[in-house]
């Protein structure tokens, strides 16, 4: 028996949560574009020419996920697949670190389902899809670092 990790009532899921809460993230719907030769490539490319432009860096995600060292980058989609975006364009990529994009991407599906009512979670989706474009158009300057690396 375990605890939920939500709301702490006892269950005997192994993932650590009730049946009122499940696991939100996963592969999702866009998995057959990731899992893509082209965008593995391009994927590969992109990281690459980041690489060679400012080093193992995440260049931040606005103010409260500023650029630091990583060698854990991934390539992000800036708008989303499901809003429309474009799986191989390169113009609609940036490189994050893997923890921010996993954490913008739960961050989305959360609000999606929320607003379509899932139980316990807020409707947060128009402010997500403020919060991203803002901090894609912040992403498009250049790399300031403070200190060096």
């Amino acid at each position: 028996m375990k605890l939920c990790t939500v709301c702490g009532v006892v269950t005997s899921r192994s993932t650590g949560r009730c049946g009122e809460h499940p696991r939100l993230s996963g592969i999702g719907a866009n998995h057959h574009v990731h899992a893509d030769a082209r965008w593995a490539r391009l994927s590969r490319r992109m990281i690459a020419r980041h690489v060679g432009q400012y080093g193992y860096v995440c260049p931040g995600d606005g103010a409260e996920h500023p650029a630091h060292p990583t060698r854990d980058l991934t390539l992000d989609h800036v708008t989303a697949l499901i809003d429309g975006g474009a799986p191989f364009d390169p113009a609609n990529t940036r490189v994050l670190c893997r923890s921010r994009n996993s954490a913008n991407g739960a961050r989305l599906v959360n609000a999606r389902r929320a607003d379509r009512g899932h139980p316990h979670a807020g409707s947060a989706l128009p402010e997500v899809r403020a919060s991203a474009r803002a901090s894609s158009l912040l992403s498009c300057s250049p790399l300031v670092l403070v200190g060096g690396i």
